[in-house]
């Protein structure tokens, strides 16, 4: 049935909510009480396990959570209620994952929710309900964050904490879940995908059969064809280029949905995308996509060095799965090739002087060399790169080394070696388990234009191996160089360029100097002959895409994280980590989310977080480009206005563009410059700036404006619900663009639902499981300045 609602709300002098957003200089401008302080409530001893990769394979439901109680016994926590948000911009996955968990015992429950996630993706925002209240997280060095959280939980109360684990995995600690409680949390994550030719592909892992899942990507190179080999797919493209994807029906026994979608751009085509906030330096992505295949004229012929780590700790699976793999690539290799083999533990054996032409017999003398290694002593990882870098014939025919082991050496040792060596070969390093250390065999392949591959389990080294050397064979450009001209780049990363391969695409990423046009151009060598690709990226004044500048503060964020691993923990470096975690919302092995309602907090982890905030709040004025990722819209009416200022200011004023004039006031509590003001109800609703000017205790003036959207219209909306054999499908349409819906039972609040959004925040939806008889539902609309509109409708529901 249909029902027409439509539901007018005075915000004038009500609401308090609204923006935060960075200004020019080293002022944050923000309309609203703290918005942390978006609420939700824990109770007990559980350990939820929960997975959510976008590139990698994840475990079954049944591993992912489970639960004790304060004794250590198992206890009885199911998940019930899933949906999941995906946005992709360009390649960068934006991903909100929900899930709402019942404890269905008669004890409380403390617990861990562990999310194991692909490479390259990270935390940035979490939060947990206490009820109806959003308790959203916030950014601090972890030392505090633990500080706080111990105390509290210490107290029977309620804080979250989200930590980084290790590469891909974080955990939220959660205190206490009481009997019979359900318990909604929120991660949203970042990562972006991996494209092969002109497929990029999406992994979403599932937890629940029935979980809601709404897509929508946007590219502004075109999308072709999206589809699914999970799932039956609702594809709705919009009038203005993005596809708007939904998953109707799994396609048999799934753990994940995945899809894939087509970029409409041709071969071998360079483009760059920019962030910029005016003022300051910019943020630039640079993406080059290689042929998924190639003539086979075009594979040179090759010199390929195996080094097989044979130590100790390589005995059984690793050392019989690397001799597979290693065989493998031996049998692959053409007629035209040459190939070597050497294997080591702290000392080194060759099986010849210099790699061999593949005949017949030098192919059989590799594979029975190979056959008979078996693991030894210890794990010398630079005695084995010299060699193998010795052993190299000095021709135009290109040198590849694959180094595989799975232990630990001198890092500093390793580094000299391959930094002073002057031959010309690639090396492309294998890490095996989880004692390998990762940051030096990243770092090897980077000194020699390799890459870096991890494997976590042995059974997967022949697989793995394999579709490394199915790119090594095919190299299309090697010594890849970058020119720009027009703007200055800094701080690029990778620092040094790899060569391209077949299905392969180069990413990068940097800081830019300057605003205008700049030509950018890709320079290397195909088939010995030079190659370059162009293209002209704009860098204007403004613009808007804050996805690229976290992908860069991550990229600069790893390469300190790796220098502090090599060669010691720098207290330079490791602050450095901590700022830019900080100031970009990032979860590191240095810093962790912590979200904690206020009212738990006691005299001393209050003031630890004062502290903490000001920490924040110095570091925030010292990197005013930090990519701003906050709502702009507010209602009028008497909101407050706060200004992130220095303290010592002599005045901090608010330039209003309808001829208000504002002096604020500093509040110690709120640590912000803050004023309360009027929107005369003659404002039209539409874009606005305010101006804010701030005279320094120096003498020195600085201004900073910020946008921010009027808006006082009424919610207008539709609400259609039907009742179904999978549940009761509830749909609301409204006029104006809509932020969130909110659906909740009203004789039980605590039963709430989240509808997904199809698509252009006008429709959202979902099947809810209502169960029979009739219910009362209390539906809450809310637009981008967050004005509500509810109804309350009655209907019947079937099983």
């Amino acid at each position: 049935m249909w029902a027409q609602a439509a539901a007018r709300r005075d915000q004038r002098g009500s609401t308090n909510e609204g923006l935060k957003a960075l200004g020019n200089e080293d002022a944050i401008v923000r309309v609203g009480e703290a918005e942390a302080m978006d609420a939700m409530t824990w109770t007990s001893k559980l350990c939820l396990v929960a997975s959510f990769a976008v590139c990698s394979g994840t475990a079954h439901a049944a591993e992912r959570f489970h639960a004790v109680t304060e004794t250590g016994e198992p206890g009885k926590i199911v998940l019930v209620e899933e949906r999941i948000d995906v946005t992709v911009d360009r390649q960068y996955l934006d991903a909100t994952l929900r899930q709402v968990y019942q404890n269905e015992g008669d004890v409380q429950l403390e617990g861990q929710y562990r999310l194991q996630m692909g490479s390259g993706t990270n935390v940035h925002g979490f939060a947990y309900w206490n009820g109806e209240e959003k308790i959203v997280g916030e950014v601090f060095e972890k030392n505090t964050a633990q500080q706080v959280y111990e105390e509290i939980t210490g107290l029977g109360r309620d804080p979250g904490l989200l930590e980084q684990e290790g590469e891909g995995t974080f955990s939220f600690r959660v205190f206490p879940i009481a009997p019979g409680e359900r318990k909604p949390v929120e991660v949203e994550v970042g990562a972006y995908l991996q494209r092969k030719g002109n497929t990029v592909h999406l992994r979403v892992p599932v937890d629940l059969p029935k979980a809601a899942i709404a897509i929508e990507l946007k590219d502004e190179r075109g999308i072709a064809a999206v589809r699914s080999s999970t799932h039956a797919l609702t594809v709705d493209r919009k009038s203005d280029g993005r596809v708007v994807v939904r998953a109707d029906q799994a396609l048999g026994s799934i753990d994940a949905i995945e899809v894939d979608y087509d970029v409409r751009e041709p071969e071998w085509t360079l483009t760059g995308a920019v962030h910029h906030d005016a003022g300051h330096d910019g943020y630039l992505l640079l993406s080059l996509a290689t042929p998924t295949a190639v003539p086979s004229t075009a594979i040179a012929a090759k010199d390929v060095t195996l080094v097989l780590d044979r130590s100790g700790s390589m005995s059984g699976e690793p050392i019989a799965q690397a001799r597979i793999a290693a065989m493998a690539v031996i049998e692959r290799l053409r007629s035209d090739d040459r190939v070597n083999v050497i294997a080591f533990d702290d000392g080194v054996d060759t099986l010849f002087e210099r790699p061999q032409t593949l005949t017949a017999s030098v192919r059989r003398q590799a594979l029975d060399y190979v056959a008979q290694i078996r693991d030894e002593g210890g794990t010398d990882i630079a005695l084995a790169l010299r060699e193998a870098l010795a052993h190299q014939i000095d021709d135009a025919q290109p040198d590849i080394v694959m180094f595989l082991t799975d232990g630990q050496s001198d890092s500093e040792a390793a580094l000299e070696v391959a930094k002073r060596s002057h031959v010309d070969a690639r090396v492309f390093t294998i890490g095996v388990g989880p004692g390998v250390e990762r940051p030096l065999l990243s770092r090897l392949a980077s000194e020699r234009r390799g890459r870096f591959t991890y494997i976590e389990a042995a059974s997967a080294i022949p697989a793995k191996v394999a579709e490394l050397y199915s790119q090594i064979e095919s190299p299309l450009v090697v010594d890849v160089e970058l020119e720009v001209d027009g703007v200055t780049l800094v701080r690029t990363y990778p620092q040094s360029l790899p060569d391209l391969f077949v299905g392969d695409e180069l990413r990068i990423a940097a800081r830019t100097r300057g605003a205008g046009p700049a030509t950018i151009v890709l320079k290397g060598k195909r088939d010995g002959q030079p190659v370059s690709f162009a293209t002209t990226v704009e860098v204007p004044e403004s613009t808007d895409r804050p996805w690229i500048g976290r992908l860069w503060a991550e990229a600069r964020v790893g390469h300190l994280l790796e220098e502090i691993a090599l060669h010691g923990g720098a207290e330079e470096l490791a602050n450095e980590t901590i700022e830019l975690a900080l100031a970009y919302d990032l979860v590191t092995p240095y810093t962790s989310f912590l979200a904690i309602p206020a009212n738990e907090l006691t005299a001393s982890t209050s003031e630890t977080l004062a502290q903490a905030r000001e920490q924040k709040r110095q570091i925030l004025a010292a990197n005013p480009d930090a990519v701003a990722l906050s709502r702009k819209a507010m209602p009028p009416g008497d909101p407050i206005l706060s200004v992130r200022a220095p303290e010592d200011a002599r005045q901090v004023t608010a330039y209003f563009p309808f001829g208000l004039v504002k002096d604020m006031q500093w509040d110690p509590s709120l640590e912000f410059w803050t004023t309360r003001f009027l929107v005369p109800n003659s404002v039209s609703d539409g874009e606005y700036e305010v101006r804010i000017v701030i005279l320094r205790a120096d003498g020195t003036i600085e201004i900073a404006t910020t946008p921010y959207t009027i808006d006082s219209a009424a919610d207008t909306f539709q609400i259609d619900a039907e009742s179904t054999s999978h549940g009761t499908l509830v749909r609301v349409h409204s006029v104006e663009p809509l932020r969130e819906v909110i659906v909740s039972l009203a004789n039980d609040p605590s039963r709430r639902f989240m509808l997904v959004d199809e698509g252009d925040h006008h429709v959202f939806s979902d099947v809810l499981q209502l169960g029979d008889g009739t219910h009362e539902l209390r539906i809450v609309v809310s637009d981008l300045a967050r004005n509500e509109a509810e109804r309350v409708l009655t209907i019947g529901a079937k099983p």
